[in-house]
């Protein structure tokens, strides 16, 4: 999934705001979310 890599590389913020204008579902937020807060630890 490169979307993945796009919001691994713009962050949370950009994650929160696909899903406030709905280019992203709730499931797929979390999803994001839960990778981000993994890839934030590994750095």
């Amino acid at each position: 999934m490169e979307l993945t890599a796009v919001y691994c590389s713009l962050g949370l913020a950009a994650v929160q705001l696909a899903w406030a204008n709905g280019t992203i579902d709730w499931e797929t937020k979390q999803q994001l979310e839960r990778l981000l807060s993994q890839s934030e630890v590994k750095k």
